[in-house]
């Protein structure tokens, strides 16, 4: 479920105040989990997640294990034929 911001500046505006994780959680009717990680965030940006992570198939890395077990079962065959 996700928080909305004018709830997440509660959460900032209560804790500044100096009211406790648990105090707020009640209040707000919110887990204190959840308040935690809104106290402990500096930025209420709405940025969109940036997917940092590759590919699960690398392209390259096919073609090497394609290469390598084709010059495993043809390069003795390529050898005779050299002369």
């Amino acid at each position: 479920m996700t928080t909305s911001v004018s709830t997440q500046q509660a959460i900032r505006e209560l804790s500044d105040g100096g009211m406790s994780d648990r105090q707020i959680a009640k209040q707000l009717g919110l887990s204190r989990n959840t308040v935690a990680k809104y106290v402990r965030k500096e930025d209420f940006s709405l940025q969109p997640r940036v997917n940092e992570h590759n590919s699960i198939v690398d392209p390259l890395g096919l073609l090497w294990v394609w290469l390598r077990v084709f010059l495993m079962v043809f390069r003795p065959r390529l050898i005779r034929l050299v002369p």
